[in-house]
């Protein structure tokens, strides 16, 4: 089902601007079976943490731009293509954490979203618990993948990432995570 992800390509690599919280913003583009453009947001922070963002390049200028549906019938392929994008980052550095979450559709609740549950699943199934330490924030439907050698060289790297992607995102609970 998640198996023939698209071709992205780097469209533009920048810093941050003044103000901005990453340090790089990476973004790819793509183009789905109906020909519909995506863009990929990856941003790159301390600690060599890494967070994915996508949405059809049409939606650019909308402030829901994350949360609006697309009607392309391809989600699997569109999600396949932002994870290998994200995890080619690993790839090039060991040392490489992620962070994502599942933006809420209209009407639904912050806590545990659709998008969350079927991203938390793909992510489950392709990234190995031997490397990677998941945390899943199921409140505000975030999830981190801490890099366990980053974790052996900075033992509180955990902590220092939360309190960034909170600063970020205000996504953190003090007892809505769990290590499944």
């Amino acid at each position: 089902m998640f198996d023939s992800p698209y071709e992205p390509r780097l469209a533009n690599k920048r810093q941050a601007a003044e103000g901005e919280p990453f340090l790089i913003e990476h973004k790819f583009t793509f183009s789905c079976k109906k020909n519909h453009q995506y863009i990929i947001d990856i941003e790159q922070y301390e600690y060599n943490f890494f967070v994915g963002k996508f949405y059809l390049k049409n939606h650019t200028n909308s402030s829901k731009k994350f949360q609006l549906l697309t009607a392309s019938n391809d989600a699997s392929r569109i999600i396949a293509t932002c994870t290998k994008t994200l995890l080619n980052f690993y790839e090039e550095n060991p040392y490489a954490s992620f962070g994502f979450m599942g933006a809420i559709l209209e009407g639904e609740a912050l806590e545990n979203t659709k998008r969350f549950r079927v991203y938390r699943r793909y992510i489950e199934s392709i990234v190995s618990p031997v490397h990677f330490d998941h945390k899943v924030y199921l409140e505000k439907s975030c999830y981190l993948l801490i890099n366990r050698l980053t974790a052996s060289n900075i033992p509180d790297i955990v902590e220092r990432i939360e309190k960034m992607f909170d600063e970020i995102y205000q996504f953190h609970d003090s007892d809505s995570v769990s290590n499944e």
